[in-house]
């Protein structure tokens, strides 16, 4: 999520969209998972997932410097799956195009804002009156800074990459893959429509239009609209296409828990770089926006984590937050790292995989670090 805290109300500019989100939601029932088997993609006998939160920038730079750690204890090639929401999502496809990791830190001092608002004063569309032209420029800048016009085809194939987004139509996850773009769902959603991306078009997608939607925060950004056809056929055999909206995955699952659980990882490592909330018995779990979360998805998420991630992983769920006072003190809502700040969040992101490496190490069955590989493709 790009932005701590749940804005009070939602603009008339949605087509009450994420109204609906918010109506729909507390009337999932919680139960049933998805039948999608874990894939061990590097044959080591584990389905390993990285969870790379939301949090802005501050989850971006703390992502970086976790996953440098990682790749110099030589554990980043135990991964097998990176779920990556909203900030988290810039780094995580940044790696899983293949683009080494030591690059990124001087192009995150870029001014996101600054690009992309050139990017909307284009002559070409200085005269646009859609919606979506900001969240458009937005990935334009993203392309221009870090992606540089690659599809989500380009993606790796290990670790493999999930960018999650909200469908705004059916208040599930829609989450962005190599190998496609569809909604996903831990728990039952009854009879709601169930939309994907066309085989056909996957090679159209851009990487910087699904990190986009993954940032597409309610207020700041209009729904990224994405054409879609159902997962269901029609009477005569056919997939009837579909506009939805998609909006700031951050508003569903700030941790990028879900998907990873939905491929039945058999160990998690979680990165907490928004604001987390303690549950009744102190543990801590992830929820976006902070306190000022609707209260429906706090019980959710409790649910989500103590009877899924907690009771059926154990110790091989390692949950890490951020602890520095002053990162806390940092606003989520950052269009450019000063050095110093750059260097503060590398620095903790670091620390938080060397404050829990023999944890790390015990659930990957390590005894000590193995020699760094790059993702092949």
């Amino acid at each position: 999520m790009l932005l701590v805290g749940l804005p009070a109300f939602l603009p008339a500019t949605y087509n009450e969209c994420p109204m609906r989100f918010v109506i729909l939601l507390p009337f999932l029932p919680l139960a049933g998972l998805s039948a999608e088997k874990g894939i061990d993609r590097n044959g080591d006998g584990l389905v390993v997932g990285l969870a790379l939160s939301g949090g802005g920038l501050r989850a971006t730079g703390i992502g970086y410097g976790a996953m440098l750690e990682l790749e110099e204890q030589g554990l980043l090639n135990d991964i097998d799956c990176i779920s990556a929401v909203s900030g988290g999502s810039i780094v995580g496809a940044y790696y899983c195009l293949g683009l080494p990791l030591k690059d990124f830190g001087s192009k995150l001092s870029r001014n996101l804002l600054r690009t992309s608002i050139g990017k909307a004063l284009n002559p070409k569309k200085l005269f646009n009156e859609r919606e979506e032209s900001r969240v458009i420029s937005f990935a334009e800048a993203l392309d221009e800074v870090f992606f540089g016009n690659k599809k989500i085809t380009d993606l790796c194939g290990q670790p493999f990459l999930l960018i999650n987004s909200v469908n705004v139509e059916n208040t599930s996850l829609f989450v962005f893959r190599r190998d496609g773009a569809s909604d996903e769902n831990l728990v039952e959603t009854g009879q709601l429509p169930q939309y994907m991306a066309s085989p056909s078009r996957l090679n159209e997608i851009l990487v910087s239009e699904a990190v986009a939607a993954s940032c597409a925060v309610p207020a700041l950004f209009a729904p990224h609209k994405v054409e879609v056809v159902d997962q269901a056929l029609n009477e005569k055999g056919e997939r009837e296409k579909r506009t939805i909206h998609l909006i700031d995955g951050g508003i569903f699952d700030n941790a990028g828990l879900e998907s990873l659980l939905i491929r039945k990882c058999d160990v998690i490592i979680a990165l907490n770089c928004s604001r987390s909330v303690l549950s009744e018995d102190g543990y801590n779990f992830f929820v976006p926006g902070g306190s000022k979360v609707i209260p429906i998805t706090r019980r959710r998420y409790r649910y989500l984590l103590e009877t899924y991630t907690r009771e059926r992983l154990g110790d091989r769920f390692i949950h890490m937050t951020t602890t520095d006072e002053k990162i806390d003190e940092m606003t989520s809502f950052k269009v450019k790292l000063k050095q110093k700040e750059l260097d503060l969040l590398v620095k903790h992101g670091r620390e938080l995989i060397e404050g829990n490496i023999e944890t790390i190490q015990k659930a990957l069955g390590r005894t000590g670090p193995n020699k760094p590989n790059s993702p092949e493709k």
